[in-house]
């Protein structure tokens, strides 16, 4: 079973060598280099994936900013309660 993990982690590793060989050198004699190819996508994604970024941290903090008002709310009822036992008592 390791024997196979590590066959495809070594098929992993090869075809990432591969892919850095193809973007900078190209099969030569074949197809150029593609670096510039890979620039104009990454000019297309890095935006998109901030944009994305952005939505998930303001996702978050909106989240954190809710639960903090409901541990808030959740605290004000527990020190109502404390306050009406000992009028009772």
């Amino acid at each position: 079973m390791a024997a196979t993990h590590l066959l495809k982690a070594l098929v992993g590793v090869i075809i990432a060598i591969l892919s850095l060989y193809y973007i900078f050198f190209g099969i030569p004699g074949v197809i150029g280099p593609s670096w510039r190819d890979v620039l104009v996508v990454l000019n297309g994604v890095i935006p998109l994936l901030l944009i994305a970024i952005g939505i998930f941290i303001a996702w978050i903090e909106i989240d954190e900013w809710k639960i903090e008002r409901e541990l808030i709310e959740e605290e004000q009822v527990k020190k109502k309660k404390a306050k009406r036992k000992r009028r009772r008592s």
